[in-house]
């Protein structure tokens, strides 16, 4: 479960920060 959930957050982090680059590359 631990391992799990570390995973989904750091799945999220990245996504997070993906469409933050590519929102401010459209910008």
């Amino acid at each position: 479960m631990a391992t799990g959930s570390v995973i989904g957050i750091s799945e999220i982090l990245k996504n997070n920060n993906f469409a933050v680059l590519k929102g401010k590359i459209t910008r």
